[in-house]
């Protein structure tokens, strides 16, 4: 096997969240799953530093089995002393507190990247440290809804991280179009990045996942209780149901109660209902696994909400959820509910009856379930963590990018690297010509495929002899010659890289969607390189060609039966 030096450009990420771990909501989730998300890019290295002591870490347990991930608990490091520390004494530190820490981590390596969530800490931080204020990436909270004023003072925090060039994050695309109506559009509409909810992977398919019954009477609701979710009118609606449906079951997990101020018993209320309803189980808090377990058990979701949420700029992180794992859902009509789902979606509902009655329906009518689920389950999967990663790595990476064209001579505008992303970004090749028979051929890496195809176009040219890597994008540097396609193509999968990739792509694709399949090996591809390589020893090119032909035709023909797709899942890397 050919031995080419690969420089990784790995990209180093500080993350950090003005948030308690220890507690199951959803700010924590989102920090979780932000970490999470990152590492499935195995160039992206990612610290997590925490705000608060580690008292309980459901949410960290999967994080420790990450190999790209190191969780920092400052309240644990030796080398921060008490004395000079007093947050150490406490559990939580104050926002100016909180960006000193950042300051002393983010001096003790070399990071690519600052991403929070909490822009008061990383205002604080501009009077500790505006430099890494300009390598940041701020997520916003706070503003959740359309009908909101946005103060002159929370105007000028923006103004002033955008004068240090941060990036600003904001959950829907929704929220950036209301925020550009309150700032100068010209000015930050290129520094808002929507960083949509994101929930783990998923199947390709519907039908790998959808489980087809003919009743579905489990209910189910993991998240927080509040009087804008709902909550109690969720469990009354569910004893009503029950009155016409008795096998009907509700599955409920979360422990955070939000009070309501006009009702200084709703919590208590709403516990009693949670502990005394017939048919009804509550976990309590559970882990985000456990949680998708409970979800997969059960057959409806429930992120139903008062209709005074219906401006909200927000997306549910659980209705997505469910909807990955084949679910159908009993949801809100708003404006961005029928932009993602549809006007036809058969579950909204507004009111009270509303939610009897549609839930019934799904319950009885296993028809429209399929139906809810279907729609569900295409809308939700443009939001798992590798589409969120592909839109964000853009950003990510676009200096290295230039870095290393600039290292090897090539000077390119912003809006040349823009388009070179942009391009790869949507799984095509780009292309560039260099001088004296030199091209530059650049790739992600997200699906196995886009190897195959790029090393397919190398291998009419020439040979490989350079590869630089940045995140999941392939730069690769050939020279021509006049060998064969097929001594080419051979030589240039050897290449201890691009063989090393072809089998790790693969693994991750097959392995990361939940272990919903399990591959053993992928023979087709490398099987045409292997037949390559016996047939060369005899110098017979037009059995070579033949032997090329017969295997690209069975594996094309093969790819587009759907049996066959499944099939492919299982073969694509050989046997070691």
């Amino acid at each position: 096997m050919t031995t080419i030096k690969k420089k990784n450009n790995r990209i180093n990420i500080l993350l950090f969240g003005y948030i308690n771990m220890n507690v199951m909501d959803g700010s924590a989730v989102f920090i979780s799953s932000f970490a999470t998300m990152l590492s499935k890019n195995p160039n992206i290295n990612v610290d997590l530093v925490l705000a608060n002591p580690i008292r309980r870490d459901l949410l960290l347990q999967p994080l420790y089995e990450l190999d790209n991930v190191n969780i920092i608990c400052p309240y644990d490091d030796s080398d921060l002393s008490e004395s000079e520390y007093s947050w150490k004494n406490k559990n939580r530190m104050s926002y100016l507190e909180a960006s000193e820490v950042i300051n002393y981590y983010w001096a003790k390596k070399d990071y690519d990247w600052f991403i929070i969530r909490g822009i008061e800490v990383a205002i604080k931080l501009i009077d500790v440290n505006p430099n890494i204020i300009s390598k940041s990436m701020v997520y916003m909270t706070g503003i959740t809804d359309s009908t909101q004023e946005v103060t002159s003072s929370k105007l000028t925090e923006f103004q002033r991280l955008r004068e240090l060039d941060a990036y600003i994050l904001c959950q829907t695309e929704e929220m950036k179009e209301f925020l550009l109506t309150k700032m100068d559009k010209e000015l930050f509409e290129d520094k808002i990045i929507p960083l949509n909810p994101m929930v783990p992977d998923t199947v390709d398919e519907f039908e790998d996942i959808f489980n087809k019954k003919s009743k579905y009477y489990k209910l189910c609701y993991t998240g927080k209780f509040d009087k804008g979710w709902n909550s109690i009118p969720m469990v009354v609606g569910f004893k009503e149901l029950k009155e016409d449906i008795p096998e009907a079951t509700l599955e409920v997990a979360g422990d955070k109660f939000n009070v309501d101020k006009n009702n200084p018993n709703y919590v208590k209320d709403l516990k009693y209902l949670l502990k005394s309803t017939k048919n009804l189980t509550w976990y309590g808090a559970v882990s985000r696994d456990e949680a998708r377990q409970l979800i997969m058990a059960s057959d409806i979701g429930i992120t139903w909400r008062d209709t005074s949420m219906d401006t909200s700029l927000e997306l549910s992180t659980k209705l997505l959820e469910y909807g990955t794992l084949g679910k159908a859902v009993v949801l809100n009509p708003t404006p961005m509910h029928k932009k993602i789902f549809g006007e036809e979606y058969p579950l909204y509902a507004e009111t009270l009856d509303d939610y009897i009655h549609v839930v019934k329906q799904a319950m009885e009518d296993p028809s429209v379930y399929e139906k809810a689920a279907r729609i569900m389950f295409e809308g939700s999967k443009k939001f798992t963590f590798s589409e969120i990663l592909n839109n964000l790595l853009p950003y990510l990476i676009k200096d290295k990018v230039k870095e290393v064209l600039k290292e090897k001579g090539l000077e390119i505008s912003d809006t040349d690297t823009e388009n070179i992303i942009t391009t790869i970004q949507l799984d095509q090749i780009y292309k560039y010509d260099l001088d004296n028979g030199k091209h530059l051929y650049i790739s992600n890496t997200k699906e196995h495929k886009n190897i195959f195809k790029v090393l397919e176009g190398i291998s009419e040219q020439g040979e490989i002899f350079d590869i630089e890597q940045i995140g999941g994008i392939l730069f690769l540097f050939v020279n021509d010659n006049d060998k064969s396609f097929y001594e080419n193509y051979y030589k240039n999968f050897n290449i201890d890289v691009i063989n090393n990739i072809a089998i790790r792509v693969n693994d991750q694709n097959a392995t990361s969607k939940n272990n919903y399949f399990k591959p053993t090996s992928l023979k087709t591809q490398l099987s045409i390189a292997d037949n390559v390589q016996s047939e060369q020893s005899r110098s017979d090119s037009s059995q070579l060609n033949k032997k090329y032909m017969t295997l690209q035709s069975k594996y094309n023909a093969l790819a587009k039966s759907k049996l066959g797709r499944i099939q492919l899942k299982y073969w694509k890397i050989k046997n070691k």
